[in-house]
C-alpha cells in the first residue's frame, strides 16, 4: 500500500501533481490517482487506501475548502492522528482543521529545500517511521523486534543501575507499598537522562556512517540515586521519599539542560569529508525546540537550511573538505530565538 494519501480537490489536478513528483523523489510511495478502476467501489478503492496510509495529505485550496469529499477524509486522517495539512491557496481550512500548523506551498516554485517544503517532508516522515515502528512491533505482522526495541531492552540489562537495583530486591524484603513504585520511578528516570547523551551520540554517529562507541552511562549518578532513596525507604513517610527523588532528578537535570553544538565527521576520501551537525540537550529541551536554522559556509548551495525535525537534535548532515564556524539560530516553539555558533570539527 502507498504510505501517502493525498486528498485535493480535482480542479486542483494539475498544482498538485509536481507536488506528488517531488515527494516521490524524496523515495515515499504516494496514492493520489481518485479514478476508480472498474469493478471496485470508492469504499475498496480509495477507503481502503487512506485506512492503510501511513499519513493523509489535505491539500486546501480555493476549490478544496468547498469539498465534502476533502473534508471527510482530512476529518478521517485527524481522527487517526495522521492528518497533514497543506495550503496550496492563501485560503482558510473548513471550521475544525484550523488548529494544526499548515504547509504553505502557495508561492512555492518547486524548489526542494524551501522551508515549507522542508517541514511537509518532516511531518511526512515523522508519521511514515511511526507507522513503519508499529508495524515492525507487533510479532504478528513481521515475528521480529525491532533493533531499536532489542538496544533499548539491552541497555536495560547491561547498565550499573539495573545490577543494583537486583541486588537491591533480593536484599530487601521489606519494601513499602509506596516504596517500591517509587523506587522503580526513580532508577528508570535516573538511567534514561543519564543515557541519554550517549545514547543521542551513537544514533548521529551511526546515521553518518560512523562505528558508535559503547554507551556508557552515569553509573556515579545511579548509584548514588540508588542509594539514597534505598537508605530512605527506612523512613515510614511518603513526603521524605518524594523529597529524596525529586533532590536527585534535580541534580540530573542541571546537567542536562545546556544547549551545545556539536558534530561528528568522517573521511571519505580525496580530502573530502561526511559530517553531521546537531544540538546536544536534553530531550525535553529539545521539545521546546521549533526549528534550527543552520548558515553554511557561502559555498553551499543554498547556504541557510532549516531542520524542523528533533530527531537525533535536529541533525543537518552535508559533506565537504574545509572546516568553518556555523552559526545556528534555534527558534523555540514560544517565539523565542536563541543564537549559537559551531566551529566543524574533522578529527
Amino acid at each position: 500500500m502507498k504510505e501517502i494519501f493525498i486528498s485535493y480537490a480535482r480542479e486542483d489536478l494539475e498544482r498538485v501533481k509536481p507536488i506528488v513528483a517531488a515527494l516521490e523523489r524524496q523515495g515515499w510511495s504516494v496514492f493520489w490517482d481518485r479514478t476508480i478502476p472498474i469493478g471496485q467501489t470508492w469504499r475498496s478503492y480509495i477507503g481502503n487506501a487512506l485506512e492503510n496510509a501511513s499519513c493523509v495529505i489535505a491539500v486546501w485550496s480555493g476549490y478544496s475548502v468547498e469539498s465534502n469529499w476533502v473534508s471527510q477524509e482530512a476529518d478521517e486522517a485527524k481522527n487517526r492522528k495522521m492528518y497533514v495539512p497543506l495550503l496550496l491557496d492563501p485560503v482558510t481550512p473548513p471550521f475544525g482543521f484550523r488548529e494544526t500548523q499548515a504547509a504553505d506551498l502557495a508561492s512555492w516554485n518547486g524548489d526542494e529545500s524551501d522551508p515549507q517544503f522542508v517541514l511537509l517532508c518532516n511531518a511526512i516522515a515523522s508519521l511514515v517511521t511511526q507507522k513503519k515502528s508499529i508495524v515492525q512491533s507487533d510479532p504478528d505482522s513481521t515475528g521480529t523486534t525491532p533493533r531499536d526495541v532489542q538496544s533499548s531492552a539491552g541497555d536495560g540489562e547491561s547498565g550499573s543501575g539495573s545490577s543494583d537495583w537486583r541486588h537491591f530486591m533480593e536484599d530487601k524484603r521489606k519494601l513499602m507499598l509506596v516504596g517500591l513504585p517509587l523506587v522503580a520511578a526513580v532508577v528508570l528516570s535516573v538511567m534514561f537522562f543519564t543515557r541519554e547523551k550517549s545514547d543521542r551520540i551513537m544514533q548521529v554517529q551511526h546515521n553518518a556512517g560512523q562505528v558508535a562507541p559503547e554507551s556508557v552511562g552515569d553509573e556515579k549518578i545511579i548509584d548514588q540515586a540508588i542509594e539514597k532513596v534505598v537508605s530512605d525507604l527506612d523512613m515510614n513517610a511518603e513526603q521524605d521519599v518524594n523529597q529524596a527523588i525529586q533532590e536527585a532528578l534535580s541534580k540530573l537535570d542541571g546537567q542536562t539542560d545546556q544547549i551545545i553544538p556539536e558534530n561528528v565527521a568522517q573521511p571519505v576520501g580525496d580530502k573530502r569529508w561526511d559530517w553531521t551537525i546537531y544540538l546536544d540537550a536534553s530531550r525535553s529541551t529539545l521539545s521546546k525546540i521549533k526549528c534550527v536554522e543552520y548558515t553554511l559556509h557561502k559555498t553551499f548551495n543554498p547556504p541557510v537550511r532549516m531542520v524542523c525535525d528533533p530527531t537525533n537534535g535536529f541533525a543537518l548532515s552535508s559533506n565537504g573538505w574545509g572546516t568553518f564556524e556555523v552559526k545556528i539560530k534555534i527558534v523555540y516553539k514560544d517565539g523565542r530565538t536563541e543564537d549559537l555558533t559551531h566551529m566543524l570539527k574533522f578529527n
